[in-house]
């Protein structure tokens, strides 16, 4: 009764429920807008994440983060393996990230092999928001149980058409232009060469994200399920790695699957030179060549091996 006598109460809640649905009007309107942008991008960063989840068919697979995105050339492994290759590494993703576009590509066919490039802390804690870049697929089924790890109260955020969208407008504009090509089949080239000839130390930093060991061993044993060959890497850094958690995580999965193997590139001696780096951290177009060449001939030497292994398998009995 109170409410319905004082006129100044009534305006105040019709005021505040005129500015509640012109706000709500305005996410909705430009969410959608962002949105639409998205589904229409050519090129860039976006277009190669939602290519690698929506649409690639290739036959081999290399996903993580900048280091995959930088070191696995796809015309080297085509021209050795003749058989297609797609670089499905981004920038500064965590293994949820390449737990994710793994799934959401196994929903869609089954790739002949996979390779997954591991960080040197791959298994540090996980930081709030580092699963932001997946936000615009909340909707499929594959890459939304690992969005649950990006921080608290995901499902009310996602409520809000533009929160998928924050900080994407830069890039929504420039990947619409298909003539600003980066990259070969998602691989993006790093041309520097770095001058720094001394090794400096690296360590992992933090304690490890027993979730991260979990999903990674999961998606290991869908793909052992199904029969895909799975290489773990760690590929060379201009650092003296120093800590070996992740090796060991790497290694226990080595041993624990039967189609994964693991390849680790840290300390090695025959990539210290600085010349194939960009940075310490990251390999330039020169390194990445060889790097994905030597990464080519141990798959063919695997697929011999699996051929030869079948062919035993698949004939007669010696009587």
């Amino acid at each position: 009764m109170m409410i319905a006598n004082n006129p100044d109460i009534f305006k105040f809640i019709k005021s505040f429920l005129v500015i509640l649905l012109a706000i709500l009007l305005c996410d909705w309107l430009l969410g959608n807008a962002l949105g639409y942008l998205y589904s229409k991008q050519q090129s860039g960063v976006l277009y190669r994440t939602s290519y690698a989840i929506d649409s690639t068919k290739a036959d081999y697979l290399v996903v993580g983060a900048s280091r995959a995105n930088h070191h696995y050339d796809p015309r080297v492994f085509e021209s050795s393996i003749h058989s297609s290759f797609y670089n499905c590494g981004r920038d500064k993703q965590s293994i949820f990230y390449s737990c994710a576009v793994i799934s959401s590509i196994l929903n869609r066919y089954t790739p002949k092999y996979v390779i997954i490039e591991i960080k040197p802390d791959e298994f540090s804690q996980f930081e709030e928001g580092e699963l932001a870049t997946l936000l615009p697929y909340y909707n499929n089924n594959a890459v939304k149980p690992y969005l649950k790890y990006n921080g608290k109260f995901q499902q009310v955020k996602m409520l809000s058409h533009i929160y998928p969208y924050n900080s994407l407008i830069t890039n929504l504009l420039v990947g619409l232009d298909r003539n600003w090509i980066e990259d070969y089949k998602g691989y993006v080239p790093k041309t520097s060469v770095i001058s720094n000839t001394k090794l400096e130390p690296l360590k992992e930093k933090g304690a490890t994200d027993s979730l991260k060991v979990k999903e990674l061993y999961n998606l290991l044993g869908r793909l052992n399920n199904k029969n895909i060959p799975t290489l773990l890497v760690i590929s060379p850094m201009h650092y003296k790695y120093v800590n070996s958690v992740t090796t060991s995580i790497c290694q226990q999965a080595d041993e624990k699957f039967s189609n994964t193997a693991f390849l680790n590139f840290a300390n090695n001696k025959s990539w210290i030179d600085n010349k194939l780096y960009s940075d310490d951290y990251h390999l330039n177009v020169n390194g990445a060549r060889l790097f994905s060449k030597q990464i080519a001939e141990y798959i063919n030497q695997q697929n011999k091996h699996f051929e030869i292994a079948n062919q035993t398998t698949s004939s007669p009995p010696l009587r």
